[in-house]
């Protein structure tokens, strides 16, 4: 909900709730044999339910909403375009020179298109590059983990399972079928619904200790998704396989004078809560606010080391 909140601050709120999921489409959490066979289980989700949805109206104006990445991005891209902000692709951040008598830094990117190279100069740097963030590295911030984590599998499949979720609505779908043996690089899984009911993606979890030497086939994650369906007469289509690593990983420090780490370069959450591209929002929209303060005259300078504090004691307490 604070991730739309900040979305609303910048007047976003009713275009992500116009291409986010229906709110009756989320209110389960489902564990049954298959999305086809016996359910188990299922339990308010997301702050729905009679338990918990007067505690989060409290909380916030913002009602939760399920809106993958693949959705937002678009969004966020055309609001900074029509805000006078330029956006590069096909850019590949290569370096940073900091020259701090000047208050300035330097940073060198490549256009991978023609193969030029090009030196973008600023007052500061926010290094909101990912989990393999160059500009952390360069900048030499150690990171913490726990242990544990491992393996994981995206498959993001096209296919009509309307069917079977009538009755039993959720976006989340744990599927435990003690009588089949599964494959090592898939022993247990579950269904994410995208886009009701035809877009989801099946999260897959191997076996402890795991190690592909060759990327399961195409036919066999057929067969494993028909495996969790619980009916092989449903057309599938599978439109991506990536491979994942659930972290647990954080910076205790993110920054270092005006060159700023955040998102996903600074902390990695595993995928329960929803913590991931949430936490990613609030840690642009505390840096975005600060920053226009200090350009404004309206704060000093140091008010922005504000943002190596608070967001780490939060990343901890996540």
């Amino acid at each position: 909900m604070a991730a739309l909140e900040c979305l609303r601050d910048i007047g976003l709120e009713e275009e992500c709730r116009q291409l986010a999921s229906p709110k009756e489409s989320m209110v389960h959490t489902r564990w049954g044999y298959s999305m086809a066979g016996e359910e188990y289980a299922r339990h308010y989700a997301w702050g729905y339910g009679p338990a918990l949805e007067a505690k989060y109206k409290e909380a916030s104006p913002c009602e939760p909403i399920d809106l993958p990445q693949t959705r937002l991005e678009p969004i966020l891209i055309r609001k900074a375009a029509t805000s006078g902000f330029i956006t590069r692709f096909d850019t590949e951040y290569l370096r940073f020179e900091d020259d701090v008598s000047k208050g300035k830094v330097d940073v060198i990117v490549k256009d991978t298109v023609f193969g030029t190279t090009h030196r973008i100069r600023c007052r500061y740097l926010f290094g909101a590059d990912g989990a393999r963030s160059g500009i952390l590295r360069q900048l030499g911030l150690p990171l913490k983990e726990n242990p544990g984590g491992g393996l994981a599998w995206n498959v993001l499949v096209k296919a009509d399972l309307s069917n079977f979720i009538t009755h039993r609505q959720g976006n989340l779908y744990w599927c435990y079928q003690h009588d089949v043996d599964h494959p090592d690089f898939a022993w247990i899984g579950f269904p994410r619904m995208l886009k009701p009911w035809d877009e989801w993606v099946f999260v897959m979890f191997p076996i402890p200790g795991y190690k592909p030497e060759v990327p399961p086939t195409h036919e066999q994650w057929m067969k494993r998704i028909w495996q969790t369906i619980g009916d092989e007469t449903v057309d599938i289509e599978i439109l991506n396989v990536s491979r994942w690593l659930v972290n647990n990983i954080w910076a205790e420090k993110y920054a270092k004078g005006n060159i700023f780490c955040l998102g996903d370069a600074v902390h990695r959450h595993p995928p329960a809560n929803g913590l991931g591209s949430n936490t990613c929002v609030q840690d642009v929209f505390n840096l975005a606010w600060k920053i226009a303060y200090v350009l404004k005259g309206a704060a000093k300078a140091s008010f922005v080391t504000l943002l190596t504090t608070w967001p780490v004691k939060a990343a901890l307490q996540s």
